[in-house]
C-alpha cells in the first residue's frame, strides 16, 4: 500500500491511497480534526496545520515501521514528501495588523501563490537561491519591469520575515532589480485639452479632476459630497496612498460643473424621497433596503460620475 500526500489549495493538502487500505488506516485518517473527504477526486483534504498530527497517527499504527528494503522506502517516501504550502491566512492576517492596503493584500498574496507554485515539489529548506531563480523568470521569461520584480520581492520578504519568522539575514544576497532612468513622457497644455474634449462627455468631469487635482483614481471613485469645501477651495481626499488623508486645490474652471452635478444629485434625491410613503407600502423591507443602499451610491459616487 501507498500514501500519496500532494499540495491541493491555500488550505489543504491531499491524501490518497494506492492498493488496498485497511479500516485502521481509514481510521487514522478520519481522527485528523478538520479532514474532509472528496467524492469527485476521491481523496482525502487535510488542513495544513495537521500534517504533523496526521504523520504521527499513521506511524503510530505500526504498519511502516518494519524495517526491510521495501517499506523502508516507502517510510522514507512518506516523510520526505515535499509540502511547500505557503501560508496564506497568516500572510494576510499579518498583512493587516500592519495596516498594508487591500490592493497591497491582493498583490502579495499573488506573488506568494506563484512563488510557492514554482517551487511546491523542491525538496529542502527554500532560501533566497530560489528567490534568485524566481525573480531571474519574471524578468527572462515574462519580461516584467524591475517595479514589478521589486514588487514580487518586497511579498516574499514579508512572507518569509514575518510568517516563516526567519532571520533577515538569511536573504541579504538577494538581488534587487535596478531601474533605469527614463525621461517621462509630458503632454503640453494644447494636447491635454484637446485629449479632454474628445472623452465621452459623461466621463469627462473625472478626467477633468484627476488632470487638475493629481487625485488617483480609487480616491476619485471614494470622492464624497463633503469632501469639497468650496469655500476654502480645496479638496480633502481621505483614506489615500498608505491609508493617509491630504488636501489637494479645487480647480476654479471645475467649480461650476460640480455644483451642477451636486444639484442633480439632489433633485434626484429629493424626486425619491418624495415618493417614500407610497413605496413603502408596495415594496418589501429588503426591497427598502437595497432602494435606499442605491440611493447612497447615487449620492456619494454620481457626484463624480456624470
Amino acid at each position: 500500500m501507498s500514501i500519496i500526500i500532494r499540495p491541493y489549495d491555500e488550505c489543504y493538502f491531499s491524501l490518497g491511497f494506492e492498493g488496498n487500505f485497511n479500516s485502521r488506516m481509514l481510521g487514522t485518517v478520519r481522527a485528523v480534526q478538520g479532514r474532509v473527504y472528496n467524492n469527485k477526486d476521491k481523496v482525502w483534504l487535510i488542513p495544513n496545520g495537521a500534517v504533523q498530527e496526521l504523520l504521527q497517527n499513521i506511524y503510530n499504527l505500526g504498519i511502516f515501521n518494519t524495517i526491510d528494503e521495501n517499506q523502508s522506502q516507502t517510510a522514507s517516501a512518506l516523510h520526505s514528501t515535499p509540502l511547500q504550502i505557503p501560508r496564506i491566512n497568516e500572510l494576510k492576517e499579518s498583512l493587516k495588523v500592519r495596516n498594508y492596503s487591500e490592493r497591497t493584500i491582493i498583490s502579495y498574496t499573488k506573488w506568494i501563490k506563484s512563488f510557492f507554485a514554482e517551487f511546491k515539489n523542491y525538496k529542502g529548506t527554500i532560501g533566497q537561491e530560489q528567490i534568485n531563480s524566481f525573480l531571474t523568470n519574471l524578468a527572462v521569461r515574462q519580461r516584467v519591469s524591475p517595479s514589478t520584480q521589486n514588487q514580487a520581492l518586497s511579498a516574499l520578504l514579508f512572507y518569509f520575515r514575518y510568517v516563516e519568522k526567519r532571520e533577515y539575514a538569511d536573504f541579504n544576497s538577494v538581488v534587487h532589480a535596478k531601474k533605469k532612468p527614463r525621461i517621462p513622457v509630458v503632454l503640453s497644455r494644447r494636447e491635454v485639452l484637446a485629449v479632454i474634449s474628445h472623452i465621452d462627455e459623461s466621463k469627462r468631469l473625472c478626467v477633468q479632476l484627476l488632470y487638475g487635482t493629481g487625485m488617483r483614481l480609487n480616491e476619485l471613485l471614494c470622492l464624497r459630497v463633503l469632501d469639497i469645501d468650496f469655500d476654502l477651495n480645496e479638496i480633502i481626499i481621505r483614506h489615500g496612498k498608505g491609508d493617509k488623508a491630504r488636501r489637494v486645490m479645487l480647480p476654479q474652471s471645475l467649480v461650476p460643473q460640480l455644483r451642477s452635478q451636486i444639484e442633480y444629485v439632489n433633485a434626484l434625491l429629493e424626486s425619491v424621497l418624495s415618493n417614500r410613503q407610497f413605496m413603502l407600502q408596495e415594496l418589501t423591507k429588503m426591497q427598502v433596503f437595497i432602494l435606499f443602499g442605491t440611493v447612497l451610491q447615487l449620492i456619494f459616487l454620481k457626484t463624480v460620475m456624470i
